[in-house]
């Protein structure tokens, strides 16, 4: 006959698995991590120039090597292969160097939606928010605000708002996918993370023109300086359907004073796509 366990000993082995459970399974909160949230918080303006002082380009995410010579909405960068002479997508008006960049290192799908784009329905040119990664790297205000478990980032540009979880690490199963898509956050040591998913595919979803899929994923880490007057960014955008290697892009920002408020204006869908007619 077997003796039985003592139940001290059962109840003990119970409470160490639960113990250990509790710290595996649960993310830290904002409110157990508030004051290093806050100092991310307030107004910010993205500069025109992402490089940081001494070159650094923003948090060391660690992740896979994407490429880092790409600049949605802006110019391509060192390395930019379009110099070998790709003129596939010439006939499509409004494309800068970095939309041709992009192209040049999307799949055989990604090639045939970026071709097959009109660019009449991209969404800044009908007044609507582009989303990621645009409204991160267009040089206009954001404001940072913190509540409870909530961070909500204010974008001027088209006046997009983003509510970003701070109290999970992982996106629902049955999430539906969406414009903004479903965001959460936490802190990694001194750098800030943002993890979108589960984004509708959208035209301009990976550089001012390049359209993304629904596979589209962008990772965002935030680092700040010694006198947190100036913002470092990360952004890591993975689309496998449409993309054959993930692109990293940098933004920087700086801190703007206390009760900067932003001002929304009316867009006129004329104007916005008067670089349409650019030649």
């Amino acid at each position: 006959m077997n003796n039985p366990i003592p139940r001290r000993q059962v109840l003990a082995a119970i409470g160490a698995l639960l113990l250990v459970s509790t710290s595996i399974s649960v993310p830290t909160k904002a409110s157990e991590n508030s004051p290093l949230y806050a100092a991310f918080t307030g107004a910010w303006q993205v500069s025109r120039d992402h490089r940081p002082p001494g070159g650094r380009r923003g948090p060391r995410s660690g992740a896979a090597r994407g490429d880092r010579d790409f600049g949605p909405g802006g110019p391509g960068r060192r390395g930019d292969p379009t110099a070998a002479g790709d003129t596939s997508n010439d006939k499509i008006p409004g494309l800068d160097r970095g939309d041709r960049h992009v192209r040049m290192l999307m799949t055989a799908a990604g090639r045939k939606a970026f071709d097959s784009m009109n660019p009449l329905d991209l969404p800044a040119n009908n007044c609507k928010s582009p989303g990621l990664p645009s409204i991160v790297m267009t040089p206009n205000l954001q404001v940072w605000s913190l509540s409870g478990d909530t961070l909500t980032i204010h974008h001027e540009y088209y006046d997009t708002v983003r509510t970003i979880h701070l109290d999970r690490r992982t996106h629902p199963a049955d999430a539906k996918h969406t414009a903004a898509g479903d965001a959460v956050s936490w802190m990694d040591g001194d750098t800030l993370v943002i993890e979108t998913a589960d984004l509708a595919p959208t035209l301009g979803g990976l550089s001012r023109n390049a359209p993304s899929s629904d596979a589209r994923t962008v990772t965002e880490r935030y680092r700040l300086s010694p006198d947190h007057n100036t913002l470092y960014g990360e952004m890591t955008l993975r689309d496998p359907k449409y993309l054959t290697r993930p692109l990293v892009v940098h933004v920087t920002m700086t801190r703007q004073p206390r009760g900067t408020k932003i001002e929304t204006f009316p867009c006129s869908i004329d104007h916005a796509r008067d670089y349409l007619k650019q030649k």
